[in-house]
């Protein structure tokens, strides 16, 4: 303790403001005042508010931890990304070598494939950038939603791909949930998520498709069943949420859909659970924390 060694002190901590009963950081200096013996007559000290200065000082320090995250992310998208692209640029360099040994009269056969090619270079391209724009940092605006609404909305969507599959879908929403969240990440989240429990489903079985909206230990807890392909996780665990990743092969998409859900979960401190078996079908649990914006 200061008072104990006879030494000057500073520290900072919170202290009540009287007129609005808020709590506000303030620095405290204290300096012993001594006689000509050294002994301590008397302290002074002072209280210098710094809270803004404190709430500058941490709000720098998330934006610092949030640059960090995405330099480190992107620096490792660049190299899983340099497979991904030399695919389609390799298959354009093989194109252009046949094209020039072609005689004038051949080359016209070689069209369409120059357009899959250019097309699967320019999803890849789409893909990235989809990548880069969810790592950002920008503001997004916030609203109390209820979530029964915007799976009605998502649903509906879907709704030609439910009747012509003869697919029946069943909601459990007993408390009515509710949770403050960015509209649109959350109508991607639940259209990513139904759309591969309509698409993946199984060739021999009515798809049925059950959600259920419930609050669980601090969490806002979707949950997606269906009885579809299911997923070997075996094969599938390490890379499922990877961008670029198809878990069909023959399945159109870039393979970005389950990427796009788990970054908007982390980002605002929720997570996603997969547990599947190819016999049965593919539950996704989704959790996800009220949003806040850690620059308030």
């Amino acid at each position: 303790m200061a008072l104990n060694s006879e030494k000057p002190c500073e520290m900072e901590y919170r202290l009540k403001r009287f007129s609005d009963q808020s709590y506000r950081w303030h620095q405290v200096r204290s300096v012993p005042m001594k006689n000509e013996e050294g002994q301590v007559m008397y302290w002074i000290g002072s209280a210098t508010d710094v809270h803004e200065r404190r709430t500058h000082e941490a709000q720098v320090a998330v934006k610092t931890q949030q640059l960090n995250r995405i330099n480190q992310y992107l620096d490792d998208l660049v190299h899983s990304t340099a497979h991904d692209m030399r695919v389609p640029v390799a298959r354009l360099q093989l194109l252009v070598d046949a094209f020039s040994e072609l005689p004038p009269g051949e080359r016209e056969s070689l069209l369409p494939k120059f357009s899959r090619s250019v097309q699967h270079l320019d999803s890849t391209l789409r893909g990235l950038v989809q990548v880069i724009e969810l790592q950002g940092v920008s503001k997004l605006s916030d609203h109390r939603i209820q979530l029964g609404k915007v799976v009605e909305d998502v649903l509906e969507r879907y709704q030609k791909t439910i009747m012509e599959a003869g697919a029946s879908v069943h909601v459990h929403n007993p408390q009515n949930c509710e949770i403050t969240y960015v509209r649109a990440h959350l109508y991607t989240i639940l259209d990513n998520v139904l759309g591969n429990a309509l698409k993946h489903r199984h060739p021999h079985k009515k798809p049925q498709v059950h959600i259920n909206l419930r609050e669980e230990e601090g969490y806002l807890l979707i949950s997606v069943q269906d009885n579809g392909r299911g997923i070997d996780m075996r094969q599938q665990d390490n890379h499922l949420f990877k961008p670029f990743h198809r878990i069909n092969k023959q399945a159109e998409g870039l393979g970005m859909g389950l990427y796009v859900v788990k970054t908007i979960l982390e980002k605002n401190g929720g997570y996603a659970e997969v547990k599947s078996d190819p016999e049965t079908g593919t539950v996704f649990n989704l959790y996800l924390k009220e949003y806040s914006d850690p620059l308030k």
